[in-house]
């Protein structure tokens, strides 16, 4: 069926994918936080592993056996020999007794620890500044005629300041924050405080850039429009916010956000809002954006 070369080359092919199956080990994490490598020259971390963790790493070493590779999400990635208890080294510490009751205390308490994601780590302060160009609605047709505020050109700016809990290996992440947005055209200004609260998630990570998804729910107890001439309306307002958003250097220190927000919010408690121009009353019911954003994250 087959000619003497083929069978030669399928031979060999198969007997290195079974040496490639082979080719792996099992460890043990030794180091308290032993860092995650996108890349074999550990210039790109993407997360960490807690002392204790058992894992499946290649047979070989590589880098002068100072790197070794291990999959993590089904993708490739690498750490630190020094951090790890190799399967050879551990079949010799297991002799004494002490170690093997320490290794089994870390396999139960601190593999726990690591499962429950402490609150009191990965997390970060990100601050947004982001350019809007809002479109107000109103439930019905108003009172009076003359001039409508709907019909008004808003342009304005937000302000975003978040606290974010990220772990780095796992793609869910939550938080929760405060954002001031203030809008204006020539008949009106809006000033809108938000507590806001939500999560989001990492569709693409690496060590220089993660893709995610996120959305948040915004609820206003102080919402202002201002008439110049005629005072100022207050009410409150709920809504949602939605889009995608990409970090560079996510996993350092300090890093950057860039993001793209469709927003909706609701208003309510708003009495009907005139304008000087006309004796109109706009019975305002909430509005929509679609904003772009800039910001900067530092980790604490």
């Amino acid at each position: 069926m087959y000619n003497k070369p083929m069978r030669i080359f399928l031979c060999i092919f198969l007997l290195f994918i079974a040496l490639e199956i082979k080719a792996s080990q099992s460890a043990i994490v030794r180091s308290t936080r032993a860092v995650v490598y996108a890349d074999i020259y550990m210039k790109s971390p993407i997360g960490y592993l807690s002392r204790g963790k058992k894992i499946i790493v290649g047979e070989r070493k590589r880098l002068n056996d100072k790197v070794i590779p291990t999959i993590i999400d089904r993708k490739v990635v690498w750490m630190n020999v020094d951090d790890l208890v190799l399967e050879n080294e551990t079949e010799f510490l297991i002799q004494n007794k002490t170690v093997k009751e320490h290794v089994a205390f870390i396999q139960e308490e601190e593999l726990e620890a690591e499962n429950n994601d402490s609150f009191l780590e990965n997390n970060y302060l990100r601050f947004k500044y982001g350019v809007t160009t809002p479109s107000v609605t109103q439930g019905d047709e108003g009172i009076g005629s003359g001039y409508s505020l709907t019909s008004e050109t808003l342009t304005g700016y937000e302000i975003t300041a978040y606290l974010e809990h990220r772990h780095p290996i796992k793609r869910w992440n939550w938080g929760f924050g405060f954002s001031y947005q203030n809008f204006s055209s020539e008949l009106v200004e809006y000033e809108f405080p938000n507590i806001m609260f939500g999560g989001g998630y990492v569709f693409f990570k690496s060590g220089l850039i993660n893709l995610e998804v996120i959305g948040n729910f915004l609820f206003s107890l102080d919402l202002r429009v201002d008439s110049p001439g005629l005072g100022q309306y207050q009410g409150s307002a709920y809504g949602a916010e939605v889009g995608p958003l990409l970090r560079i250097l996510p996993y350092k220190r300090v890093g950057f956000v860039l993001s793209a927000l469709m927003k909706r919010s609701r208003f309510i408690n708003l009495r009907s809002v005139e304008n000087q121009f006309s004796d109109r009353k706009d019975h305002l019911s909430g509005f929509s954006d679609f904003a772009l954003y800039g910001g900067l994250v530092i980790g604490i």
